[in-house]
């Protein structure tokens, strides 16, 4: 399971993908408390049609940091980060 960190509007949100049998992601979004842990049952669950999880979480935190939103330290598989190299939000 990976997840990637994002602070909307003042609110931590966990984006958590889980690889399915079938080759496809799940991806549930919680809330996320102070210390980035879920809080609550997701709020949606999809499966986005991405080759991989390392596919997905790229493009979300390129996306992410581009509006700076993306919170590194709350994030797994840093090497996933834009650039390719765990680094601070410049937002």
């Amino acid at each position: 399971m990976a997840t990637t960190a994002v602070l909307i509007n003042g609110q931590k949100m966990l984006f958590m993908t889980v690889p399915r049998e079938d080759g496809r992601l799940d991806v549930d979004i919680f809330l996320a408390n102070e210390d980035y842990l879920p809080t609550g049952t997701p709020s949606i669950g999809v499966s986005p049609e991405v080759e991989t999880e390392e596919v997905y979480h790229k493009r979300l935190r390129k996306d992410a940091y581009e509006k700076g939103h993306y919170l590194p330290e709350g994030s797994t598989d840093r090497e996933w980060d834009p650039g390719g190299q765990a680094g601070e939000n410049p937002g």
